[in-house]
């Protein structure tokens, strides 16, 4: 949600280009410390390294948010993932229940969607005021 919610506003993209391209770089030499390699190169990427963070933090918590989906609403009759994982390595998907699964993609996105036309009514509400 965060990313979300972050690239939908103006001011902090404009914040992170800004620092992105108007921030002062520190070059790299053959003479620095290993350990001063790394903090210069660790500075020089701070900015742009926070949207990358967050797009690598949004993928570990929707496989985390889809595996709970899947536990709470699960495609197969015993309810063990074990069980899931052999019917899909089998290839036997007559025996997935796929309204649970539905339901399971349907709850995982259905938050972000909500939230997608939050922003895009009050940006439209914005627009039509200005």
């Amino acid at each position: 949600m965060l990313p979300l919610i972050l690239y939908n506003n103006e001011k902090f993209i404009e914040k992170i280009v800004s620092e992105a391209s108007g921030r002062s770089r520190y070059q790299e030499k053959e003479t620095d410390d290993p350990t001063l390699k790394m903090l210069k190169r660790t500075y020089n990427h701070l900015p742009i390294s926070v949207v990358s963070n967050l797009e690598v933090l949004k993928i570990f918590t929707y496989t985390v948010d889809f595996l709970i989906c899947l536990t709470v609403y699960s495609p197969v009759t015993s309810g063990k993932i074990s069980d899931l994982i052999f019917i899909l390595a089998t290839g036997q998907w007559g025996k997935l229940d796929y309204g649970n699964l539905a339901l399971a993609l349907v709850t995982l996105f259905a938050i972000e969607v909500i939230v997608s036309l939050i922003i895009w009514v009050g940006k439209l509400s914005y627009a039509i005021k200005s």
